[in-house]
């Protein structure tokens, strides 16, 4: 048989005490233990007190079964004035410096055919003076016979900085001289 001593078994005992304590008391908490089932629905905010007048409860409306007349909008004596559209100024793209637009430097123009029926090719040098960024414009070459505009001819022209190079048109309609001129775009 095995024999403790009054000063092991203390507290042990008051060890299994506290634990007992805690166990059955709920950790401080009064009352009966929750259950948390979700399928009985016993919360008191659920439920309506029809006995009493608490203001949760109120009677369904009823309904007249002849609609009553809705009533109509009597018009404003004074109409207010429609507004008026306020142009706004269209946006302005930032103007490219004149200096560093792109430029026909020479055009030469041949003549081919016999009398009035000649045809001319124009070979038009364009130079971007810009040393550091790309430019792009139109090349617009016209034809033109007595003095009068017979054809315009328009190209995409897209040059790197520096750079200078030849464009060679031919006119499609009967012209004895040309002229070009390049729109920078950007």
């Amino acid at each position: 048989m095995v024999r403790f001593g009054t000063a092991r078994l203390t507290p042990m005992v008051a060890a299994l005490g506290v634990a007992l304590a805690i166990a059955l008391g709920g950790c401080g908490r009064t009352g009966a233990p929750q259950v948390d089932d979700l399928t009985s629905d016993t919360s008191s905010y659920d439920q309506l007190d029809t006995t009493a007048d608490s203001g949760l409860y109120t009677d369904p409306a009823t309904y007249s079964a002849t609609p009553e007349p809705e009533a109509t909008p009597t018009p404003d004596p004074t109409p207010t004035p429609a507004p008026t559209a306020t142009p706004t100024p269209a946006p302005t793209a930032k103007p490219i410096d004149l200096a560093y637009a792109l430029r026909v430097i020479d055009l030469k123009t041949e003549t081919s055919g016999v009398l009035g029926f000649k045809k001319v090719t124009a070979t038009a040098q364009v130079m971007n003076p810009s040393f550091l960024m790309q430019r792009a414009g139109t090349l617009v070459v016209t034809f033109t016979k007595k003095g009068a505009i017979v054809e315009t001819q328009r190209f995409s022209v897209v040059l790197d900085p520096a750079v200078i190079r030849d464009y060679t048109v031919k006119s499609n309609e009967y012209a004895d001289a040309a002229t070009a001129d390049v729109l920078t775009t950007q």
